[in-house]
């Protein structure tokens, strides 16, 4: 069998920028914990998962099995057929490449590592692999048609989220000619697998192989396919000790143990079998098929009717390609198996009967709800109308928030007011009486579009999120240049200032200014083609460049050349190259010859410290409407380059530097000096962040995500409790941590996309060790706990003291208390310590929860 290959590590990979899921039944919180933070991290922001309904169904009845982030981090669309929705496929989209794989596996632990599973995995490069994108593009059609099946028991709104994945797809996929491999798919009302084989099955057929883990119980796929070619020698390959196999019967076919194909160290004999295969060979191998993917053999699998029939999806390869992959599989072996005994089958099927348990089912529904305003939920109601009393909304931990509210039906969809804040809602409990009915699970459709819905939102990708996505650093270079450091870039920013000032000066609330003061770069990007560089070379490029647009340029230096791979000549001795690929012209020039990986850390280094002083330099002569919005633009682009860089730090290669391309002090100034600027009374640019009506607009909360992250990467503690114990010798620290995080957590634990966005910056630049990723999570929880905390509404706190809070004048935000002396008391600002009389202060606190 073929070296086996993991389904992360192709996500781990990159270049997507979406995902596609589809699964018979899944361990949501294996997806959530480990696939989705895999996507993410990847840099995937929109992220589907396709799963049969009743077992969407039981994953809710079981909190080992619930999700959690479904319908907020990613879209979990369940889909009901009358018989079972049971493809196996993955979808991941992005910019210049794509990966389709079509499978056994399901949404599992042990789907994705345990099991012994058949995946086909087509890698699609660009537009020029006319079968890759031909079967990225028939797989997708499948997809779409999966998505309309759950049209009746799924909110609109839902359905259009999902269908919008169509976006990410289209770049790659296009229609094309029949080809030796084709994506083929079985649902009701069309017509069935085995009729589609069939039809391209032309000419006499020699063998056929069967291996699956699902047989029906009167082995009528085994049957049927003697009885199509009754002259073919079928051979069905089985694990005796697992298979589900309850009855046998006399047939023309030849039971094999599975278990002798594999037993080398590498394919142990002893993992679950839950591929399913069908190999059929012809007397000319131009006609010989292998046809693999989630049709296990039986009735429904492949011989579904309109009225019971399994939606499946298979790869069929054909012609010597058939032959090739079955012989790699070790799937032609099974045709020289020994056949197994009456006496083993008799005690396989004996087992299969006695692992089968009469369950009975819920009468209670399962519903899909959608957020469909701050206000209402909305719930899909397939089926005939039950009656209902009230409901209960619930939130991510299952906890009752609100209850006894009243339920308007309005045809098939359910409204349910709601009073409490919308973003916690994650279920809801419909009751008749005492007794709960339906469990509907909500979703909330503006934060799942929230990633893909406008060419704003990709600005906002540009300049602040960043995380890879396929594209070279040299393309995120552009479009930051672009947007940020560009004359006719600045030049809108001035234009957006005065339009603003100018509405706030004639008294208009709206004035036809955007929502957001954001900056569109999509006339800006250049559409030509890029070479990719040296990862190294591209770093100091990188810097190089913006450096340059700040104000000064950097002195030349002495070259070296490298080749297309971004090698020196040094890095070229004893690669084994493809000669027809070979080019001995260098087209680049990389800094200082003979630049060795830690020297070039240390240059890169002091480059990012010229970066941020003259960052810095900037902020602090900020001092008119249009330079302060200029400087925070670029200081996002800035705390955005550092991010990156930090990522980037975390690779094998720099790691074995052993130098910080971002040293620590560099990162603990930029924070400490844009706090200072951001937050100190005197100056506030971050009030250079609000609209005219004194809302602060996104590049707020997207400053105080980076600002966030960046306290993370050098190690700030959040404050734990909400009456801390100051340490008298770390006070001032301690002091200075409370009023930052007071300035940063709370906008952003409020804000559900901002939120998720500063766990993906965590998870992006973690260094790869489980500890390190224990800090994160705890941190992540202490920040949303501090952020939630201070989010409620202030009351009066019982005496002034240091580390407490308090109102100076009429401030409307708390100050950190930093010292007391007699009469007047110090709050800490941003760098300094004000002093007031104790007249004008005010000490307070968060209201206690009732």
């Amino acid at each position: 069998m073929p070296d086996s290959i993991s389904l992360l590590n192709v996500i781990k990979e990159g270049g997507f920028d979406a995902s596609l899921i589809t699964t018979f039944n899944a361990s949501l919180p294996f997806y959530e914990e480990v696939v989705l933070r895999r996507l993410v991290a990847a840099g995937c922001q929109q992220n589907i998962v396709l799963m049969d309904h009743a077992q969407c169904s039981l994953s809710w009845q079981s909190e080992a099995t619930r999700p959690r982030l479904a319908g907020t981090a990613y879209s979990l669309v369940p889909v009901s057929v009358p018989g079972a929705f049971h493809p196996k496929v993955c979808i991941l989209a992005g910019k210049k490449k794509a990966a389709v794989l079509v499978g056994s596996h399901n949404l599992t632990l042990s789907g994705f590592g345990y099991n012994r599973e058949i995946t086909n995995w087509v890698h699609v490069s660009d537009r020029k692999d006319g079968e890759g994108t031909a079967l990225l593009d028939s797989v997708w059609q499948m997809v779409r048609e999966w998505i309309e099946l759950a049209r009746k028991q799924v909110p609109p709104s839902l359905i259009a989220a999902a269908l919008s994945f169509s976006k990410s797809v289209m770049p790659l996929s296009s229609p094309g000619a029949d080809t030796t491999t084709v994506a083929l798919h079985q649902r009701p009302g069309g017509a069935s697998l085995i009729e589609q084989i069939a039809a391209r099955v032309k000419g006499e057929v020699r063998r056929i192989g069967v291996t699956g883990a699902f047989f029906d119980s009167d082995l009528a796929f085994v049957a049927h396919l003697h009885g199509r070619w009754p002259q073919a020698d079928v051979v069905v390959a089985i694990d005796p000790e697992t298979v589900h196999l309850p009855s046998m019967r006399e047939m023309q076919a030849r039971f094999v143990d599975a278990r002798l194909l594999w037993t080398n160290a590498a394919n142990r004999s002893d993992k679950y079998l839950h591929a399913k295969a069908l190999y059929i060979e012809q007397t000319h191998g131009d006609g010989n098929a292998l046809i693999s993917g989630s049709a296990n053999p039986s009735r429904p699998a492949w011989m579904g009717n309109k009225n019971s029939a399994n939606v499946e999806a298979v790869v069929m390869r054909m012609g010597p390609h058939a032959q090739a992959a079955s012989e790699a599989l070790g799937l032609c072996g099974m045709f020289a198996l020994p056949a197994l005994s009456a006496s083993a089958l008799e005690a396989t099927a004996a087992r299969s009967l006695a692992e089968i348990r009469a369950t009975d089912e819920s009468d209670e529904g399962f519903w899909i709800g959608v957020a469909a305003s701050p206000n209402e939920l909305r719930i899909a109601t397939p089926g005939p109308a039950i009656e209902l009393g009230s409901a209960s909304l619930l939130s991510d931990s299952l906890d009752v928030i609100e209850a006894n509210i009243a339920v308007t039906r309005m045809g098939d969809v359910l409204s349910v007011p709601v009073s409490v804040d919308m973003k916690r809602v994650r279920a809801c409990d419909l009751f008749l009486g005492s007794r709960r009915v339906a469990r509907a699970m909500i979703a909330h459709p503006h934060l799942l579009t929230a990633a893909t819905q406008s060419s704003h939102r990709q600005v906002r990708d540009a300049l602040g999120a960043l995380d890879p996505s396929g594209e070279t650093i040299s393309e995120m270079l552009q479009a930051v240049e672009d947007a940020i450091f560009d004359q006719a870039a600045e030049e809108e920013v001035q234009n957006e200032v005065r339009s603003r000032r100018g509405s706030a000066q004639a008294g208009t609330a709206s004035g036809g200014r955007p929502d957001t003061f954001e900056i569109s770069v999509s006339e800006l990007r250049h559409a030509r083609k890029r070479r990719r560089l040296v990862e190294s070379a591209d770093i100091v490029t990188l810097i190089d460049l913006l450096t340059r647009k700040i104000g000064e340029e950097l002195q030349a230096q002495p070259t070296v050349p490298v080749d297309r791979s971004g090698r020196t000549e040094e890095e070229q001795v004893n690669q084994d190259d493809d000669p027809e690929q070979s080019d001995d012209t260098p087209y680049f020039d990389a800094q200082v010859q003979g630049l060795r990986d830690a020297e070039l850390a240390r240059r890169v280094a002091r480059k990012v410290t010229n970066l941020i002083n003259r960052l810095l330099l900037k902020l602090t002569k900020a001092d008119q409407p249009d330079t302060k919005a200029r400087a925070l633009v670029q200081l996002i682009a800035v705390l955005s380059l550092v991010k990156e860089l930090v990522r980037i730090e975390r690779l094998p290669r720099w790691r074995m530097a052993r130098e910080f391309l971002v040293p620590e002090a560099d990162r603990r100034r930029l924070l400490d000096e844009s706090m200072r600027c951001l937050f100190n009374s005197r100056t506030r640019l971050i009030d250079t962040l609000t609209d005219d009506t004194h809302a602060e607009t996104e590049e707020a909360i997207q400053l105080r995500v980076l600002l966030l992250w960046l306290a993370w990467s050098i190690g700030d503690k959040v404050p734990e409790s909400s009456v801390d114990a100051f340490d008298p010798n770390g006070q001032n620290e301690q002091v200075r941590a409370k009023a930052m995080f007071l300035a940063l957590a709370p906008p952003v634990v409020g804000d559900d996309a901002a939120s998720d966005q500063l766990k993906r910056y965590t998870a992006a630049t973690l260094r790869p060790n489980p500890l390190d990723a224990a800090r994160a999570d705890r941190w992540i929880r202490l920040i949303n706990e501090f952020g939630r905390f201070w989010s409620r509404d202030l009351s009066d706190a019982p005496r002034i003291e240091v580390g407490g809070c308090c109102i100076v004048g009429d401030g409307s935000y708390p100050r950190v208390v930093a010292e007391v002396h007699g009469e007047l008391v110090g709050f800490w600002d941003f760098g300094s310590v004000r002093s007031f009389k104790q007249d004008f202060v005010m000490a307070v606190q968060p209201e206690a929860v009732s």
